[in-house]
């Protein structure tokens, strides 16, 4: 999920893994600590309402002062009252103001070209097809070796070392990421923590072969 907070009203979007498509929402602060999300189906009706609690304490933050908004917790209730679910979510990091592009600042100018090839990467990793997912790696790009940065050159080399790189652990790693509302900074586009690195087109760049899973 993605928010906009601009005084007590609220913008953003959810979405669900398996999908990975936007679903708008639109709500406000009910109380200091508490605000209400509507989320609108595709016929321009109502489908359910997040309502949500930024918590004082979660057991995941040991800190002896109240948390400010890095928990929210609550539920989300269906428009005729029938499906209730529970709902917990952790910040994870800021995000673009809605109707700016989210990759800019990696130097990005489409985000749905950034995620088209992003995915199409995760995707072929994922089903360990290294044939394809050389076609969405930028050249030259680096990995890890034996704590050592190495440079790979072009497509052969990369297949060269494609099973040394995609280790089982480091394709758990790569799994737990999502190739869609990713983190951006200066330096690129990061999936999965830092597993991954894409540059401004979404195509993988630095692989993190060698950082300890978390």
């Amino acid at each position: 999920m993605s928010l906009y907070a601009k005084a007590q009203t609220l913008q953003g979007s959810y979405f669900y893994k398996k999908h990975l498509t936007d679903i708008p929402l639109t709500g406000r602060y009910t109380a200091a600590r508490d605000i209400s999300l509507s989320e609108i189906d595709s016929a321009n009706q109502p489908k359910g309402t997040f309502l949500l609690h930024f918590a004082e304490s979660d057991s995941h933050f040991k800190t002896s002062t109240p948390l400010q908004a890095e928990v929210l917790q609550g539920k989300w209730v269906s428009a005729d009252g029938k499906f209730s679910y529970p709902v917990y979510l952790q910040t994870e990091h800021d995000c673009a103001i809605p109707g700016q592009t989210r990759y800019a600042v990696a130097g990005a100018t489409s985000d749905d070209l950034v995620e088209k090839n992003a995915r199409a990467f995760y995707d072929a990793v994922m089903a360990g097809n290294p044939t394809v997912a050389v076609k969405y790696v930028s050249f030259p790009a680096t990995f890890f070796q034996s704590g050592k940065r190495i440079s790979i050159g072009n497509s052969a080399e990369f297949l060269k070392d494609y099973d040394q790189i995609f280790t089982a652990a480091f394709m758990a790693r790569i799994a737990k990421g999502i190739p869609h509302h990713m983190f951006a900074n200066a330096q690129g586009i990061m999936l999965a923590d830092g597993a991954v690195w894409f540059d401004a087109e979404g195509k993988a760049k630095h692989f993190n072969n060698q950082l300890q899973a978390q």
